[in-house]
């Protein structure tokens, strides 16, 4: 991190209670509460991260992360509303209204979205390994040699 930043990992912390344990607390009855409290706290989170730049170095990994966690919400959303529309008002009407069938075409799209960031944070890994810099070599300034460094026995 960001010497400036040295709090963010107690924020990424409560971040991480929020969305495993704290939410529980939200009545099951009211799932669909549950799921937009938690898709609040990813974005409030994800802004966050955007605006504030805690990270040393390119944080692309942890943005994708990100979207890709707030997209798994938003279809979480989206399947709990089609259910509740469907049960409501029946299945022709939930057909109607979202444009598809079932809830499956939700959860195809959001695998295979997920699927595409993970590949691409495959390749990405992948190029940051190929390009790497080696790791720097102390050397004497007046001779440019390595340095003869031993360890007591």
């Amino acid at each position: 991190y960001e010497p400036f930043m040295f709090w963010w990992e107690i924020l990424d912390t409560w971040r991480k209670l929020i969305l495993t344990g704290f939410v529980l607390f939200i009545p099951e009855t009211k799932s669909f509460l549950r799921i937009f409290t938690a898709l609040l706290v990813c974005l409030a989170y994800f802004v966050l991260m955007l605006v504030l730049k805690p990270f040393k170095r390119d944080a692309l990994l942890v943005i994708l992360f990100q979207l890709s966690l707030a997209c798994i919400f938003i279809g979480a959303l989206t399947i709990k509303a089609y259910s509740d529309v469907a049960e409501a008002v029946g299945d022709d009407q939930a057909k109607e209204i979202f444009g598809v069938s079932s809830t499956l075409t939700f959860v195809l799209f959001m695998s295979i979205f997920n699927l595409a960031v993970l590949l691409f944070l495959v390749i990405v890994v992948f190029i940051n390994f190929l390009y790497a810099r080696p790791a720097s070599v102390l050397r004497l300034v007046g001779t440019n040699h390595l340095p003869n460094i031993s360890l007591p026995k």
